[in-house]
């Protein structure tokens, strides 16, 4: 049964605060607000005293969140809604990052006409790269290498 976005989002917001408080011991500093992306409700997290450690080393800690968030929310709700974290608008702003990032590798990749390994990178941030070069007929995406040290090679097809 598909539940509304309401109750989705009031039950998501709760989880979270409940766990911020049970992880910081106060989350008073914890503000917590929702938009649309593609789709995907995204909890938005405003904390000036947390925001650097709710996100972690390239986002690792959003990602961890996020999928204990939306087992929780399987639990609660019945089944599964991926929700995504977002933590003061920062994969916002990655997201436009990472989609330039993925325009001048095409325009490399036509250019010299040869493969491009980009750096390793989150499963978040290989999809997003991804999704925008598969936009391309003549180019394709793969990843190599183990999960720490994934990356993506953008080549011709």
């Amino acid at each position: 049964m598909e539940k509304d976005n309401t109750t989705i989002i009031e039950t998501a917001k709760d989880i979270l605060l409940d766990l911020f408080e049970r992880m910081l011991g106060d989350a008073n500093d914890v503000k917590l607000g929702e938009y649309l992306y593609k789709n995907h409700i995204v909890i938005n997290i405003i904390s000036d005293t947390y925001s650097s450690l709710i996100i972690g080393q390239q986002g690792e800690n959003i990602i961890a969140i996020e999928l204990m968030l939306n087992q929780i929310l399987k639990t609660k709700l019945g089944d599964w809604q991926d929700v995504r974290i977002d933590v003061g608008y920062y994969r916002q702003k990655r997201v436009k990052s990472l989609e330039k990032l993925a325009r001048d590798v095409v325009s490399k990749v036509r250019v010299l006409q040869k493969p491009i390994r980009l750096d390793p990178m989150p499963s978040f941030d290989r999809k997003v790269i991804h999704e925008i070069v598969s936009e391309f007929e003549d180019l394709e995406t793969y990843s190599e290498g183990p999960q720490k040290d994934r990356r993506l090679i953008v080549t011709t097809r």
